[in-house]
Formats: C-alpha cells, sequence, structure tokens
C-alpha cells in the first residue's frame, strides 16, 4: 500500500499498487483536519474528489503499456484506406445522380460514416478494424470498457465539424447551380466549386485540420499515457493488447 496526501482537501489516502485499478479495492480514508474538539474529521465530496483524480495515481491499463504514436497512426492510415472506398467512391458516384436535396443529404451522411464506424465498432468491442490489426485497444482511464457516451464525446469535434464543412460545401454547390456543376467534368466541377467557396470555408478545409494535428501530437507528446485531445476529453486511453494466453 502506498499513502497520499491530498492536501487541497485534507485527505490522507493509503492507494493499491500502481498496477491494481483502484476502483476494486478498498481505499482508506482519514482526515488530516480536526476540529475544535480534536476529533479528526472526513470533509464532504472527498470520494468524488478522489475517483476525479484516480488516474493520476493508479495505472489503469494491463502492464501500463499504452499505445505508442506509430501504432495509433498505423491504425488510423488502416481504417482510413478501408473507409475511403466506402464512403467517397460510391457515394461519389450516386451523388450526383440524385436530385440537388437528396444528394446534399447523402453527402452528409457520407461525411459521417467513417465516424459512425470508429464509435459502433469502439463501443461495442474497443476496437476498429485498424487497431485489432496493430492489437491496441481503446479503454477508460480505469481500464474498464468505454461507453456510449465517451465514444460520442470523443468524436463530437470531428463530427461538428465535418457536418458544418460538409453542409458548407452543399451551400456552396447550390449556389454555383447543382444542374451546371452535375452536368460538369471532373476538372471543371471543382473549378466551379472553387470559385464558389467563401473565404471561410477555404480557411476550414485548409488550416483548421493540420492545426487539429498538431495540438493532437502535442498533447500527445506530453501526455504520460499517450493521450490526445479527444481522449482527454472523453476519458479514455489507448493501449497495448495483451496476446492471449
Amino acid at each position: 500500500m502506498r499513502t497520499l496526501q491530498l492536501s487541497r482537501i485534507g485527505l490522507r489516502l493509503r492507494l493499491p499498487p500502481r498496477e491494481v485499478p483502484i476502483n476494486v479495492v478498498h481505499v482508506f480514508a482519514s482526515s488530516t483536519r480536526s476540529n475544535q474538539a480534536g476529533q479528526h474529521r472526513v470533509p464532504r465530496g472527498w470520494k468524488r474528489t478522489l475517483y476525479r483524480e484516480r488516474s493520476r495515481y493508479c495505472a489503469s491499463t494491463p502492464m501500463n503499456e499504452y499505445a505508442s504514436l506509430q501504432r495509433r497512426s498505423a491504425a488510423w492510415i488502416l481504417d482510413t484506406a478501408l473507409m475511403l472506398p466506402i464512403a467517397v467512391g460510391p457515394l461519389l458516384d450516386v451523388l450526383w445522380q440524385l436530385p440537388a436535396a437528396l444528394g446534399f443529404a447523402t453527402a452528409v451522411a457520407g461525411s459521417l460514416l467513417p465516424f459512425g464506424y470508429k464509435i459502433v465498432t469502439q463501443a461495442l468491442w474497443g476496437q476498429t478494424i485498424g487497431k485489432r490489426l496493430l492489437r491496441i485497444q481503446l479503454l477508460q482511464v480505469d481500464g474498464s470498457h468505454v461507453r456510449w457516451s465517451q465514444m460520442l464525446n470523443r468524436y463530437a469535434p470531428g463530427l461538428v465539424f465535418f457536418a458544418a464543412t460538409t453542409i458548407e460545401w452543399c451551400m456552396i454547390v447550390q449556389s454555383a447551380g447543382w444542374e451546371r456543376v452535375r452536368s460538369a467534368g471532373y476538372v471543371e466541377r471543382g473549378e466551379l466549386i472553387l470559385a464558389a467557396s467563401p473565404d471561410r470555408y477555404t480557411f476550414m478545409e485548409t488550416w483548421v485540420p493540420p492545426i487539429w494535428l498538431v495540438l493532437n501530437l502535442i498533447v500527445l507528446g506530453k501526455s504520460v499515457r499517450n493521450q490526445a485531445l479527444h481522449d482527454l476529453v472523453a476519458g479514455t486511453v489507448v493501449c497495448r493488447k495483451p496476446r492471449d494466453g
């Protein structure tokens, strides 16, 4: 057992060894403050404070082996390579054969499809196909299985960004003329959309993704658990999956 002093709330805790998650053991607490009668008292809300900060003091993944940036990047590349032919190829062919309203709805659905794939697979199994091939998995910081709400929080920034940019793209195509853009060739179609694009759309498409990537790399490099920004938001970690047996 280890002893931890939380001076901010006047609490002395006896914690388990680092390889044991704190949520499966008893925690013994005694107050470092006393009232006028000299009796020790445990401040209200100490359990809430403890469980909010438990991941700072107790390792929570198997063998404390967090997935490296290289493995996470390789898994992301595999998942992207899997989803692009499914989401982009057929949708682009079908998109321009549809009426304007249905085409716009198909474009928005196609931009959100990769996020739906990641949310569902990881909420059910803790792994996408790419993560499974790289033998890594997504867990809560206490080592338990992730919840649906955590997955929604984890991918909320990406969902909002891609939904907003796709809706903006639909408005650009509408302003350029759906029939005109649809009947144009591939190169001419891109030129028409680019000419009708406002500066804010160009900025969002050009600068927001690399800025987000750089911020994630900085945070991931500083984190002791190799957590990116979306991991910190959702309270998740990506760790190596132990080999069976």
